[in-house]
């Protein structure tokens, strides 16, 4: 990162300290006040005071106007506000307008090398430089900025010895000067370097706590030397406080923005405003323009990426960087003439510049093509052996591949080249590929090699292998492929090292994440995973679905496709692998914010991810609904053809995406949530639309109560009330009116009136599921059984598909008709739930008792499978689906449940998650005892069915792990008689 801004910094502090003496008149005060609120950021008022300098100098008498160096000094002031807005050409045309002897001095020759930088000039901005040197060698400000003017011209080498000139000369005095050589230290780089560099800034905040610039690189650096890793000093306060005294200061927001992007856990949506504030200050910025075009090149934008670097390249056509970023954008859209003629222009006169494969390198990691940035990473390399940007990314793109231990060579020699400096991602990836090492073990089978927890190993193996095999088996004959080599799968013991692995942070909420032959998932023995019902079985089919359709599209399938293809093959799979987010596809429905399939990529740098798998999913089976599957997998091979997205709908559906988008929104209308009756949960941009509304026309009351509804899920009952006082005047008996005004004395624990108000709105003709759930709970808790249950059953009819479970009628029905000895009813109304969703662990169980105790074994085992696919990590369920088995005559189900029953440790057991749950040790006598019974069972029945082999293993199992229980003694007598027949 490099900064080329020097206002205000340079040119106010040089016009204070140098251009101008303190004058006690009035332009003087009007001067100083600019500086003032140029240095805050607040241009336009800066702009006013400058203007009255200006005029007075037409309008006033001679004797009252203001001095020559006064004048000059707010014209140079227009000049560099004019810069900071974008307008280069007009500021240099305000600033060589000057008279030749002032322009000649020093702020104003530092304002034209800023702005000459800016617009690619760099010769003529390094001659000016070399003069102020001329003048003054000990001038460590001049000296550093002809370094990054030589440094962005392609003349490394004398950048380098001019920055480290810098560092050998004499300590400097002043603030400014200071500053100039902490930023030459920091350039430098390395440990050592940095600790200088950040000596050098702190003195010169110190002097001068308001030199934006000394505390941006400050701030920088504390990013650079600790990567905002928990514990020690964030970069991010310190920019935070430039923008606070400073406003929109450019290279703070660039700055804060880079840190932010560097760190995939943090709101996308925020980090990206950063940038539009840069932007809207500066429109013409080259590298703003450019970090946005890099994004929405990674977006698989390519068209609109080439679009913002055109915009960059014409206001600067030597950019090195921007020109880097377009070589790889010709490179994505197949130019590979465009992409060689880029790339030789950004590598004019610096042949041995590694930045400009690396950034291509890069972007293709972020478009999930790993193997393909490997060559790219590897000329990065060799062009510069101890870059660790290339390092780091070459590590990154290595683990994707699956090749986890070569990429630990590379991050141990990036650690050992950095010298000391934190950076987490590295160390979190080492750590973790050490962690694999040591306490792993992988197990191959076909195509698979799945690596595991040695706590996990013997159960998860006998589980998820079969469903791989499965998955590869019909997923593969589907789309008409098969892996060409063997697919890894790295399940993790616990959320936080799958979420390290995956991301390089802790954080992701994730459950698994496909890269091409290499997945990752989380292990459900994992606690937190286990409190959301986290459905192991269909995450590894969503999984492998991606293997396939990354492999049909060679890795450029833009991500909405690929994962709506694995979401649609969910429910291909089993219906009730639904993912429970009807409400959210409503509400984005009623707020008119279902993205745009060329926008829908952003939603995966944003909260709202899980929605864009559920977009997706949405999109390909709209798709296969209109199309057929055989053109929905034509999609994917368009994509593979390098076909942009017109181009791709167009080949593979005969149609716009445009079109697609519009087929979309009428699905979802007329099929997704038809028949639904809520209330959306409003967004601000909806607010914003109603408020529009409610203002043209005073008598759209549905406006004023959606408002209202809106407000209240704000829990703002003031504006609320506003509005519906407008409705309630004008139509008292207004229905949904009254569910409001229902809400809103229920907040205020104004029951009676609540009652009394849903009872009256719901009579007159009013529905909202929600109304009616939160209706039903208060006259339960009133005592009104017969009440709450009319209530629920009435709430079924408005979202007949709910699958909340702190929501659904059916559940709070199950328990009513429980309480009341019903049994028969509670079981019909959890069987209905379940109908409809995977994610039901303690209902299943539930029901799974009540099947056995009606002697039901076949719905037993059927409902405790069910269970086995949300948490496999359960003593009881796997011992309780045996005993089902074994009354079903499936002798050899039922010894691998009794064997699963063992593989269960107590640390993993889900009777032991409940807290205050007092769990064995796995080696105590007791435990050891337990196991050694399960294991005999599952021996027994081995024998039975003529497998001897698996019987003695288990009873040699038992002579071992259970020694000195009478389980081993039981064995020992077993193998005696059984080898004797």
């Amino acid at each position: 990162m490099m900064f080329r801004l020097l206002h205000p910094l340079v040119v106010l502090a040089a016009c204070s300290g140098v251009v101008l003496t303190a004058q006690d008149d009035d332009y003087q005060y009007l001067l100083d006040d600019a500086r003032r609120k140029l240095s805050a950021g607040e241009l336009s008022s800066a702009e006013a005071l400058l203007d009255e300098i200006v005029i007075a100098q037409e309008e006033e008498p001679e004797g009252s106007r203001p001095a020559p160096r006064q004048l000059h000094t707010a014209h140079m002031l227009f000049g560099e506000i004019r810069a900071r807005r974008g307008e280069y050409e007009e500021a240099l045309e305000d600033i060589m307008a000057l008279p030749a002897e002032f322009l000649a001095t020093r702020p104003p020759m530092l304002l034209r090398v800023e702005v000459l930088g800016r617009i690619g000039r760099h010769g003529e901005a390094q001659a000016l430089l070399r003069e102020l040197l001329d003048r003054d060698a000990d001038d460590l400000e001049a000296r550093h900025e002809l370094g990054e003017s030589c440094w962005r011209d392609g003349r490394r080498e004398e950048a380098v010895a001019l920055w480290t000139a810098n560092v050998a000369s004499s300590r400097p005095e002043s603030a400014i000067q200071l500053a100039a050589l902490g930023r030459s230290y920091w350039r430098l780089g390395g440990r050592e370097n940095l600790e200088l560099a950040s000596r050098a800034l702190v003195d010169s905040l110190r002097k001068d706590s308001g030199l934006a610039l000394a505390r941006t690189v400050f701030g920088t650096l504390k990013f650079e030397a600790y990567g905002e890793a928990a514990g020690f000093p964030s970069g991010e306060k310190d920019l935070q406080k430039v923008l606070d005294s400073h406003g929109e200061y450019e290279p703070a927001l660039l700055a804060m923005y880079r840190l932010r992007r560097a760190n995939g856990m943090l709101d996308p949506s925020k980090t990206e405003k950063f940038l539009s504030r840069a932007l809207a200050q500066n429109p013409r910025c080259v590298e703003a323009l450019v970090l946005r075009a890099s994004s929405i090149l990674d977006d698989r934008r390519f068209e609109d990426a080439v679009t913002w670097l055109e915009k960059a390249l014409a206001i600067d056509d030597s950019d090195r960087i921007a020109l880097s970023h377009r070589a790889s954008a010709a490179w994505l859209l197949g130019d590979r003439e465009g992409y060689e003629s880029y790339r030789d222009r950004a590598l004019a006169g610096d042949p041995g510049w590694a930045e400009v494969d690396r950034i291509h390198a890069d972007h293709l990691v972020r478009l999930y093509r790993f193997a393909d940035s490997l060559p790219f990473y590897e000329a990065a390399l060799a062009a510069d052996a101890t870059d660790l940007p290339s390092l780091h990314g070459m590590s990154r793109a290595l683990i994707y591949c699956g090749e986890g231990r070569r990429a630990l060579e590379q991050l141990e020699l990036a650690k050992e080249l950095a010298g000391g400096i934190n950076d987490p991602w590295r160390n979190n990836a080492i750590a973790v590929q050490e962690l694999l090492d040591s306490e792993y073990t992988t197990i191959e089978n076909g195509p698979f090699r799945l690596t595991l927890h040695r706590d996990d190993a013997e159960l998860l193996a006998t589980y998820l292998m079969p469903v791989h095999l499965e998955a590869a088996e019909t997923l593969g004959s589907r789309y008409g492929l098969k892996p060409d080599g063997p697919v890894t799968v790295e399940v993790l013991h616990t959320w936080d090292d799958f979420s390290v692995r995956t991301i390089g942070f802790r954080g992701f909420t994730a459950l698994g994440a496909c890269f091409g032959p290499f997945i990752t998932l989380v292990s459900p023995g994992d606690s937190d995973v286990r409190r959301q019902e986290f459905m192991w079985e269909a995450t590894v089919w969503h999984e492998f679905a991606h293997v396939l359709t990354l492999g049909l599209s060679r890795h450029r399938v833009p991500r909405w496709l690929t994962e709506g293809f694995s979401v649609y093959e969910e429910k291909v799979r089993d219906r009730t692998w639904e993912r429970g987010m009807d409400r959210e596809l409503f509400d984005a429905f009623h707020n008119e914010d279902l993205p745009p399939l060329r926008l829908l990529n952003r939603l995966f740098r944003g909260p709202r991810i899980l929605f864009g798998y559920y977009q997706g999913g949405l999109v390909v089976e709209l798709i296969v609904r209109q199309h057929g599957f055989a053109k929905a997998v034509e999609l994917l091979r368009a994509f593979g053809d390098d076909l942009g997205l017109e181009e791709a709908c167009q080949r593979a559906l005969g149609m716009s995406s445009g079109d697609l988008d519009q087929d979309l929104q009428e699905f979802v209308e007329r099929v997704k949530i038809r028949g639904m009756k809520l209330v959306p949960r409003y967004d601000e941009n909806s607010i914003r639309r109603m408020l529009v509304r409610a203002g043209r026309d005073r008598a759209d009351l549905d406006a004023r109560i959606a408002l209202a509804w809106a407000f209240m899920q704000r829990d703002n009952p003031v504006d609320a009330g506003r509005w519906l006082a407008e409705v309630l005047r004008v139509a008292p008996d207004n229905g949904e009116a009254l569910l409001v005004r229902a809400e809103m004395l229920y907040r205020r624990d104004d029951v009676a009136a609540a009652l009394e108000c849903w009872r009256s709105g719901f009579a007159a003709g009013a529905e909202d599921f929600d109304s009616r759930i939160r209706y039903g709970d208060a006259l339960m808790a009133g005592g009104d059984a017969a009440g709450a249950e009319d209530q629920w059953q009435r709430a079924k009819a408005c979202w007949p598909a709910c699958t909340e479970q702190e929501s659904a009628p059916e559940l709070r029905l199950a328990r009513l008709y429980g309480e009341q000895g019903d049994r028969a009813r509670a079981q019909m109304e959890m069987k209905s739930y379940c109908a409809r969703t995977a994610r039901a662990f303690a209902p299943r169980m539930t029901l799974a008792e009540f099947e056995r105790d009606q002697g039901n074994r076949e719905q037993e085992a059927r409902y405790l499978e069910e269970c086995n696919r949300i948490d496999p990590f359960h003593r009881g369920l796997h011992v309780q689906l045996g005993e089902a088995y074994e009354q079903l005559g499936k002798r050899a189900l039922a010894a691998r449940e009794f064997e699963m029953a063992a593989a269960v440790l107590p640390q993993m057991d889900r009777r032991y998650l409940e807290p205050g749950a007092e769990r064995p040790d796995a080696e105590s006598d007791e435990e050891r005892a337990e196991r050694g019974e399960l294991w005999l069972r599952a021996a027994r029945l081995r024998h039975a069915i003529g497998d001897g082999d698996k019987a003695g293993q288990l009873l040699r199992r038992v002579q071992r792990d259970a020694d000195g229980t009478a389980a081993a003694t039981e064995a020992e007598d077993l193998e005696t008689e059984w080898r004797g027949r």
